[in-house]
């Protein structure tokens, strides 16, 4: 198993990101979720703000990340949303 650590932000009450979830956290120990609704973008922001991921992925999520949290993902950030939602200011 890779000890990539790695978060998922999915969508609350959706199946398809439970089952997202659950195949990647059969292939990688250090997989963490958290399901996005408006009321808990403040948990969002604390979990990327105090913990360091390899890898962020968002899917069906409708997060939009900030440019601090994008700098602090070590590897990639990855959207699996009908459109981006990383928000890149130059």
């Amino acid at each position: 198993m890779t000890s990539y650590k790695i978060l998922v932000i999915g969508k609350k009450n959706d199946i398809f990101s439970k089952k997202f979830f659950r195949i990647l956290r059969s292939s990688f120990l250090r997989t963490s979720v958290i399901y996005n609704n408006i009321r808990n973008h403040i948990n969002i922001e604390n979990k990327l703000k105090y913990s360091n991921f390899d890898y962020v992925i968002c899917f069906r999520s409708d997060y939009i990340f900030k440019d601090a949290e994008i700098k602090k993902i070590k590897k990639h950030g990855i959207s699996f949303n009908a459109s981006l939602h990383f928000n890149i200011s130059s």
